[in-house]
């Protein structure tokens, strides 16, 4: 079924740890990334990422590197690393 639904255009729903998973490679792949182009590169939209990305930075994964009223940084943390190459989110 969902793979008719998919030929179709129709997306499935991701879980919360592949999206975290992505949101994580992403991160390890770039030094330091804002919020919007953490969504574009994960292909998220802009809410989800930042849903998902509390929770990292609540866990400890990722931590934010630059806080202003119009732009926000994230790299990810040696935890975060470790956490990613061992897929326990």
């Amino acid at each position: 079924m969902l793979a008719l639904l998919q030929g179709k255009g129709i997306k499935h729903k991701r879980k919360f740890e592949e999206i975290r998973s992505i949101l994580l490679k992403t991160l390890s792949k770039e030094n330091e990334l804002t919020l919007n182009d953490l969504a574009v590169k994960s292909n998220l939209s802009w809410k989800t990422a930042k849903l998902h990305i509390i929770y990292l930075k609540e866990k400890g994964l990722v931590e934010e590197t630059l806080s202003t009223p119009y732009v926000r940084m994230f790299k990810i943390t040696k935890k975060g690393l470790k956490n990613n190459s061992d897929k326990c989110l």
